[in-house]
């Protein structure tokens, strides 16, 4: 009988849990948590190359905060590798005085770093060259595509460096092979070495110098033991063939070099795939726009706005839901400020663009969502502790095979060389390294797809953990508009209509909407109705006709739906009541999600009103609590740790923020991304049961690549230990594990 013996302790850097040995989850972590590693590494004044950038005007070219309390700059990255990497860039807050925030997309090599106004970007681009990297500024999206342009045409010359040379090499080993005579196998073997120069001298450039990288920051990551195989076959290679004996590996090693590329060339395309595609596909991307400041837009009913601008022609309508969170129509007079997000509700709109598509307020707002999209997740920090742990122990092996393999296995120096290098390159963690990101990366996509927007992978984690969900009520388990389901008497004359109707003309209160949706047919202007006045979530009174009218909520408002009496001089003449509408999904959801959590309503309505709710709603466990303050909102939710919180981004933004994961289901994208982790587009409750899915979906996904990887090196790695895999052969099998985990990752993302 299996039992759960394992013992978990915290990391004492990020405090995961994990049963991994010693007092860290993973190498970063380490690395992280040795506060005098700054110190050990040389101490270095502005480099020669960033000496330019000490430029104030130049320097605020690549400023893109229009705070002057702060900067704010944007990067391209040469030099990552895997995730350790993220978490180390975006740990420069705690190493660096002045620099206030970091982020880092690996897909993109984008680093976003908020600091101080008397840091200098000379000495921002010194610190990442100290810590192994390569940084360039960027002035603007473009740039940072016009960078992995560049980036891909690099790698695409190496790539064919490599694979031309490797093809001819293996050409002159069939000859070889096939029986060339001693004079033409050396001549043969001359010529190989020729062709395997610029492999070795240009091609595999990016691994020494992300090798070289790692120690320095002392860091072991994947390619110390790739550059050291490469090394110790080319070594042994030319050592061969200058005395005439042994075997040469300059195929097996253009190859494998040719293979670790093209390999983590298709990675690097998938992980864009994933991962840097936007979280938000805003809706007029896919129309490919190219619009600068300056240019005008005009636009009919229904289309988006989308770039910051001016409107230029007349008085027009807006649909701001997307960017403010109001539901009501915005009028806008020409000169007035219109924002990316806003649609148009007019005909015929003239909008003077003073940004691009790329640098809009809610563009802007995108790009952090993304920035925060793959930061560290302590799942993530089991990928990174196997993949050290596997490369450790790869990389003693082979020492060992080599060193104690003649004495003990009875292998020749060939053969324990052989096995050695076989090991080093079949071995390989990289399928480790890549595994939880690209399926948290495609969890991610999933969700955007379905309408949801997670803000990072963190909350997956968080909402794994959770046992109970905390509605809100009002527009979360109901609709949110109110509606007139009775009144008194039953047949309200129609001048009291049109008074009600006058009193509430300028209101935007729920209870004026439900007037004017119920009774479309009444004008509000019929009535000559003075002196209005509106007491917010009171009353709303005025004067007709020598009397005082006012409508109101009474003393005594009752369990069902919300009373509203008409008083003239203080004397009632009517009442209406409202009711709030369930919606019609949420017994279905909250039935499905039962098994799983506990259910709760934390209101700020009546308790006989939540009551009423609970017993329409039937779902066995579910608990409800009314007359809930914001500040009690807080106490229920950490009452109930760790929990899931729903509801509305404003009125409760606290609960939200308190919750282990917040979801907002109304209100701005940037209020709700503010104060929340998860942001419903879509209207009702349906989402958060797609999300549940997601999440269960991620955990099989994120089980089966770490499967597959471990399956694939132990099962590798013990075939080149008993010399059925020889260096060649490995070269061929290498990727397959990184093959695996791109398949596997694409199944699940269908």
């Amino acid at each position: 009988m299996l039992t759960n013996a394992t013992a978990l302790h915290a990391c004492l850097y990020c405090g995961t849990r994990t049963s991994a040995p010693g007092p860290y989850c993973c190498e970063a972590c380490r690395l992280l948590s040795d506060t005098g590693w700054t110190q050990s590494l040389p101490e270095e004044p502005i480099l020669a190359p960033y000496k330019s950038f000490e430029d104030a005007a130049l320097a605020r070219s690549f400023n893109h905060s229009s705070d002057p309390s702060q900067n704010f700059y944007e990067f391209f990255v040469e030099g990552l590798q895997c995730s350790s990497c993220v978490h180390l860039l975006e740990s420069m807050p705690e190493f660096f005085s002045g620099v206030l925030d970091a982020r880092l997309n690996f897909a993109s090599s984008h680093l976003l770093l908020k600091t101080r106004p008397d840091l200098t970007l000379a000495q921002l681009l010194t610190w990442i060259h100290r810590m192994g990297y390569e940084a360039h500024p960027l002035v603007s999206r473009q740039d940072l595509s016009r960078r992995l342009r560049r980036e891909d045409r690099d790698q695409m010359r190496r790539l064919g460096i490599a694979g031309a040379a490797a093809g001819n090499i293996m050409l002159l080993t069939v000859g070889i092979y096939a029986g060339a005579s001693p004079e033409l196998s050396r001549a043969f073997h001359w010529i190989s070495l020729i062709l395997f120069l610029p492999v070795a001298l240009y091609a595999a450039l990016p691994i020494y110098r992300s090798a070289w990288s790692g120690l320095k920051t002392r860091s072991f990551n994947v390619d110390v033991p790739l550059t050291l195989a490469f090394w110790a076959g080319s070594a042994a290679s030319i050592w061969n063939l200058v005395r005439g004996e042994g075997s040469i590996y300059f195929d097996s090693s253009a190859g494998f070099l040719f293979l670790i590329l093209i390999s983590r060339w298709l990675l690097k395309k998938s992980q864009r795939r994933w991962i840097e595609s936007p979280v938000l596909e805003l809706p007029w991307t896919k129309h490919h726009l190219r619009v600068r400041a300056g240019d005008r837009i005009r636009l009919s009913a229904g289309q988006w706005v989308p770039v910051d601008g001016v409107l230029l022609s007349e008085a027009s309508d807006f649909d701001t839901s997307w960017v403010t969170g109001e539901s009501l129509p915005r009028e806008s007079v020409p000169g007035a400020a219109v924002l990316a997000g806003f649609r148009a509700l007019s005909d015929d709109v003239v909008v003077e663009a003073r940004s691009s598509v790329a640098d809009s307020s809610l563009a802007r707002q995108q790009q952090e969502a993304e920035s925060h999209a793959l930061g560290k997740s302590p799942r993530l920090g089991q990928f990174d502790v196997a993949a050290r742990w596997l490369l450790g122990g790869v990389t003693g092996l082979a020492v060992l095979i080599l060193l104690l393999g003649p004495s003990l296995l009875g292998l020749s120096a060939d053969q324990a060389f052989e096995r050695a290098l076989s090991l080093l390159i079949v071995a390989c963690p990289c399928a480790l390294a890549f595994g939880g990101p690209l399926a948290y990366a495609a969890a991610i996509r999933r969700a955007a797809r379905d309408g949801i927007l997670v803000k990072n992978t963190e909350t997956f984690d968080r909402l794994r953990a959770c046992r109970h969900l905390v509605f809100d009520k009002t527009g979360t388990l109901t609709e949110g508009r109110l509606q007139l389901v009775s009144q008194v008497p039953a047949l309200v004359p129609d001048w009291v209509r049109e008074l009600v109707l006058a009193l509430e003309k300028n209101s935007t209160h729920p209870v004026a909407q439900a007037f004017r949706a119920s009774w479309p047919d009444v004008s509000e202007h019929a009535l000559n109705v003075h002196d209005v006045h509106e007491v917010p979530g009171e009353k709303v009174f005025g004067v007709f006709e020598g009397r005082l009218y006012s409508l109101k909520k009474p003393l005594d408002t009752g369990a069902s739906g919300l009373r509203v009496v008409l008083e003239q001089d203080m004397a009632p003449r009517a009442e209406f009541v409202f009711e709030d509408q369930l919606r019609p999904e949420a017994r279905e959801v909250l039935s499905s999600l039962a098994d799983r959590f506990g259910l709760h309503i934390s209101s700020g309505d009546r308790d006989e009103r939540v009551y009423a709710m609970v017993r329409e709603l039937r779902v066995p466990g579910l608990e409800g609590q009314g007359d809930r303050s914001p500040a009690q909102k807080i106490e229920d939710v950490q009452a109930h740790a760790p929990c899931v919180m729903i509801g509305d981004g404003l009125n409760d933004s606290g609960a939200l923020a308190a919750a282990d994961v917040g979801i907002c289901m109304k209100g701005s994208i940037e209020r709700g991304l503010r104060t929340a982790n998860v942001y419903f587009m879509e209207p009702g409750l349906r989402p958060l049961l797609k999300l549940v899915r997601i999440d269960e979906r991620l955990q099989l996904l994120l089980r089966r690549n770490l499967s597959f990887a471990l399956a694939y090196n132990i099962g590798a790695g013990a075939a080149a230990l008993l010399g059925l895999v020889t260096p060649l052969t490995a070269a061929v099998l290498m990727p397959l594990s990184s093959v695996l985990i791109l398949l596997s990752t694409w199944e699940a993302s269908r």
